[in-house]
């Protein structure tokens, strides 16, 4: 009966050692998993900036490039009439 108890004893220890270190082991995850999502928000407001910003020039270059057409199309002389 001692015998059983004694391994009962170690038994409990050992699952106690091993459960303290599941639980470190669990909070360092925890710990990167929170680093990891910190760093992604941060790269994808980045991004979202960079996104934005090249909105905007894309916007201007487009309405740049519509002025210069126009001043074009105006400087072309017209068309000459079709004799029919």
């Amino acid at each position: 009966m001692a015998a059983a108890q004694e391994q009962d004893r170690q038994d409990r220890l050992e699952f106690q050692a091993w459960s303290k270190n599941l639980s470190a082991q669990v909070a360092r995850l925890l710990e990167h998993e929170s680093q990891l999502l910190d760093y992604q928000s941060r790269r994808m407001d980045r991004l979202d900036k960079f996104y934005m910003d090249w909105l905007k020039q894309n916007h201007e270059f487009q309405q740049k490039v519509l002025n210069l057409l126009t001043i074009i199309l105006d400087r072309l002389p017209p068309l000459p009439q079709s004799v029919s």
